[in-house]
């Protein structure tokens, strides 16, 4: 049978729609693992934000903006963390902290209380600033959003120069979505008094733009656009090969610094460079190469599957567009992709040998027997709890948390 060539295009536009219809569900399965039922109200807080929604490590994010303001909302099930963060930007020319009666706090030397003594029995509220934050919290619109914020002995509220932030030990559930809206409005509305406040004009707010909801759409038109040209070029000329086409693809992926085995299994890798020392946290970096006696790279080797075979880890970098600088750690194990993940900052990644699993202490209860080596990732190097160790178990990809990342023992 025969095939015109308009009739070729149409399969291969269809082919690709379908294909990108994969691609949505597979992403969409991958970023709600382990939050499946927080997906329809983190769905709904991203429509409200017009956001993106992503893993930060185990975290779930939500990222847009609340009218203006930038906005992040942060799901997470680690035992070292709240269950909910949300950050919102606002013109903060002081600092204060309310946090339930009873809690540890270092922040804020100076006690403030509040027109409301039932408030003020249930609540600690400190600041370094107490004429600024007096003169806030006696605004007759500040103290009852502040008020509807703390809405529970597990609530922790405070205001720096990066915004309102707001913290809940467990995440709310039923009603998540009209719990963080009502949450967001009043945040929002803390963030309008804080515009009021003197010297706060100075402060310039920029709105959140996303990048990362564009990709899979800018991606299929670049491959129907791609495969229309293909197919005109085919019928002109039939006696080209495609071999020019595979040795552009290998200079790209070479470009990336990846070996060309390793590059055909990372998605996305043009956007993308091999991390070098510079693009570590200086301390970081500087503990990482006490510890392994060679410069800090962004290709770590290990036998993370366990059958000997030299195998790679990644820290990738983007190196241009609104998320350039963004890192981004891949995990190679029996030629495929175990694990990867965005990171907006990172510290340390090394390899933890499989006989150091046993002397390390764990948050929480011991990690499951790893198959091979691990990875460990450190976001904060002044947090010593901010470590985690992803590795592989009966071939499944789990992570687990060390008490104190410094003693984990990385070559």
């Amino acid at each position: 049978m025969n095939f015109t060539p308009l009739l070729i295009v149409a399969g291969i536009v269809a082919g690709v729609s379908l294909l990108g219809l994969v691609i949505s569900y597979w992403r969409q399965s991958t970023v709600f693992r382990s939050y499946e039922e927080y997906a329809p109200d983190a769905q709904t807080l991203a429509g409200r934000l017009k956001a993106e929604v992503f893993r930060d490590s185990l975290d779930l994010v939500i990222s847009g903006n609340f009218g203006r303001l930038p906005t992040v909302i942060r799901f997470s099930h680690a035992d070292n963390t709240p269950g909910l963060n949300v950050r919102m930007r606002a013109p903060a020319t002081f600092t204060m902290s309310v946090v339930p009666k009873g809690a540890k706090t270092t922040e804020g030397r100076v006690l403030l209380r509040t027109s409301d003594d039932g408030f003020d029995a249930r609540f600690v509220t400190r600041t370094d600033q107490p004429t600024q934050a007096r003169l806030f919290v006696g605004n007759k619109t500040a103290l009852p959003h502040i008020q509807k914020l703390c809405c529970s002995s597990q609530t922790f509220l405070t205001i720096t120069a990066a915004g309102v932030e707001l913290s809940e030990l467990t995440i709310p559930s039923p009603y998540t979505a009209p719990h963080i809206q009502a949450h967001l409005e009043s945040m929002a509305a803390l963030a309008q008094e804080l515009h009021h406040m003197p010297g706060a004009d100075a402060i310039k707010i920029t709105p959140y733009k996303k990048e990362r909801s564009k990709i899979i759409r800018v991606a299929l038109a670049v491959g129907v656009v791609t495969a229309i040209v293909a197919v005109v070029m085919a019928m002109h000329d039939r006696s080209d090969t495609p071999a020019a086409d595979n040795g552009n693809s290998a200079v790209q992926a070479a470009s990336s610094g990846v070996p060309p085995a390793d590059a055909a299994q990372i998605a996305g890798l043009p956007d993308f460079r091999l991390a070098s020392e510079n693009d570590f946290n200086p301390d970081g970096a500087a503990w990482t190469r006490s510890r392994t006696g060679r410069e800090v790279s962004g290709r770590v080797e290990g036998s993370f599957s366990g059958n000997d075979a030299t195998e790679n880890a990644y820290v990738l970098v983007r190196d241009s567009g609104p998320n350039a600088g963004q890192k981004r750690v891949v995990m190679l194990a029996k030629n495929a992709v175990k694990y990867d993940a965005g990171y907006p900052e990172l510290a340390v990644v090394g390899k933890v040998p499989r006989e150091n699993f046993a002397g390390i202490e764990w948050v929480g209860k011991p990690p499951a027997p790893a198959d091979g080596d691990g990875l460990l990732i450190v976001r904060k190097p002044n947090d010593l709890r901010s470590g985690t160790v992803i590795y592989l178990s009966g071939g499944r990809t789990e992570a687990a948390v060390p008490v104190n990342y410094l003693n984990v023992g990385i070559q």
